[in-house]
């Protein structure tokens, strides 16, 4: 009976053993792969409300895009839909983590207009969900 014991306690050992390596190794290959995601887009970033009539327009966006202020950008009325990056021709709306990165940002600027940034993160359901944001002289 005691050498059964034994064998039950080395194999739940061993088994426990298996199993804390394999979540080890899945825990691994999730970080890798959200590295993987993670991109950098650089392009205008611009309140929603204002975005929004930009492209009901159906003009080319960067004339307007480059003479956005940026009072028009903090104004509570704008700002408060969040924040979208228009980039290589697309829009790229900012998760609710990245726009509030974007108002501290636009904050901080000391360009009146045309606000062009650098933003990492992952795009996902529709949504830029952002780590990163830098401004571009």
């Amino acid at each position: 009976m005691a050498n059964y014991f034994n064998l039950l306690k080395s194999c739940a050992g061993f088994t426990l053993s298996i199993v804390l390596l394999a979540c080890a190794n899945c825990a691994f290959a999730q970080d890798k792969a959200k590295d993987a995601e993670i991109k950098t887009y650089t392009g205008y970033l611009l309140d929603r409300a204002c975005a929004a009539e930009l492209k009901q327009a159906g003009k080319d966006p960067l004339a307007t895009l480059k003479g956005h202020t940026k009072h028009c950008s903090l104004e509570p009325a704008c700002s408060e839909a969040g924040y979208t990056l228009y980039s290589e021709g697309k829009w790229l709306d900012l998760d609710s983590v990245g726009s509030e990165k974007a108002r501290k940002a636009f904050g901080q600027t000391k360009k009146a207009a045309g606000h062009k940034f650098k933003i990492s993160g992952i795009f996902k359901r529709n949504e830029l969900r952002v780590k990163e944001i830098t401004e571009v002289n």
